[in-house]
């Protein structure tokens, strides 16, 4: 049986443990919280996709200056690679990259 647009989502079998794994789902897809409510507020799918188009923030959020520090923090695999690299007895080319430019 094709679901359509106009369906109702109640009349095609749905119940409060569906409008749980829809919201689940939803969340989980496009990372957008919506309550029980709003899926039995809006219980067609074009009402609901509607309103989880209008629940979408096209902001990208502001990145904060970071004050200049004399040494940044290591991250971990920073970390590990000097391990490593202090445990070896000698000097060695092990984690060296070779790049070849041409003009």
């Amino acid at each position: 049986m094709p679901i359509g647009r106009y369906d109702d989502f109640f009349t095609l079998g749905g119940h409060s443990l569906k409008a749980m794994q829809v919201a689940n789902r939803v969340e989980e897809q496009l990372n957008i919280h919506i309550s029980l409510r709003d899926l039995f507020t809006h219980v067609q799918v074009a009402s609901l996709a509607a309103y989880l188009e209008s629940q979408v923030s096209n902001e990208l959020p502001l990145i904060e200056k970071v004050e200049p520090q004399a040494f940044d923090p290591l991250s971990s695999a920073q970390k590990r690679l000097d391990l490593i690299q202090n445990m070896q007895s000698s000097a060695t080319i092990t984690y060296n990259m070779p790049l070849y430019l041409a003009y």
